[in-house]
C-alpha cells in the first residue's frame, strides 16, 4: 500500500515583520511626495485599484470615491557579498497594491504597535483559510525572525526603482546608505 502526502499550497499572504533596523528606511522616506505618489499610482493600476491579495477595492466613504490601495514595498535582507562579507543590503524586490488589512500583515510589529494586531491575524487566517490559532502562531514566528535581525543596520538598495531621479530623493532624509543602482549582492546566510 503506498501513502499520499498532501501537500499545502503556499499562503496567498505570508506574514511579515521588519527588523528595526530596517524601520523608515524605505523608498517612500527617501523619495519625495510627488515622486512616490506617482510611483504608488502606476503599481495600483497593475490591479485597477484593488487588493493584489484580496481583490478587495477601498472606497472613501466622505467622498465615494475609490481610494488607492497601500504601495507595499518588499524587501530582501542579504548579508556579504564578494568585496564585503560585512555588507548587509535591505533590496527592494517588488511593489504590491494591498488594501489596509493585507498591508498590516506584512508589518506586524508596527501593526502590533498601533493596536491592529487582530486585524492582521484575521486576514491572514482569511485569506489563507488557517484557524485563528494558525495565523497567530505563523504570524507570532514572523515576529520573532525579525527581532533575531533588530541589532542590524541595512544598507538601502532602491535600484528595483532607479529610473527616478535623484532630484527626487528627499534631501537629508536618513543618513544610512542607499543605492540606486544595481550592485552585485550576493546571497548568504543571515
Amino acid at each position: 500500500m503506498t501513502s499520499r502526502i498532501l501537500l499545502q499550497p503556499p499562503p496567498l499572504l505570508g506574514p511579515y515583520a521588519i527588523p528595526q533596523g530596517a524601520w523608515g528606511n524605505n523608498a517612500r522616506t527617501r523619495l519625495t511626495g510627488k515622486a512616490w505618489d506617482a510611483i504608488r499610482r502606476q503599481v495600483a493600476a497593475t490591479t485597477g485599484a484593488r487588493c493584489a491579495v484580496c481583490q478587495h477595492q477601498e472606497i472613501d466613504c466622505r467622498t465615494g470615491k475609490t481610494r488607492l490601495p497601500h504601495c507595499h514595498e518588499e524587501w530582501t535582507f542579504t548579508r556579504g557579498t564578494e568585496d564585503n562579507p560585512e555588507h548587509l543590503a535591505q533590496t527592494l524586490t517588488r511593489l504590491v497594491p494591498l488594501c489596509g488589512p493585507c498591508h498590516s500583515t506584512q508589518h506586524l510589529r508596527n501593526s502590533t504597535r498601533q493596536g491592529r494586531w487582530d486585524i492582521a491575524v484575521e486576514q491572514l487566517a482569511r485569506v489563507n483559510g488557517w484557524t485563528t490559532g494558525e495565523a497567530t502562531a505563523r504570524a507570532e514566528d514572523a515576529v520573532r525572525a525579525s527581532v533575531e535581525l533588530d541589532h542590524l543596520v541595512w544598507n538601502l538598495d532602491l535600484s528595483l526603482i532607479g529610473c527616478v531621479r535623484m532630484s527626487e530623493v528627499t534631501a537629508g532624509a536618513d543618513p544610512r546608505p542607499q543605492v540606486f543602482n544595481p550592485a552585485p549582492i550576493l546571497p548568504a546566510s543571515l
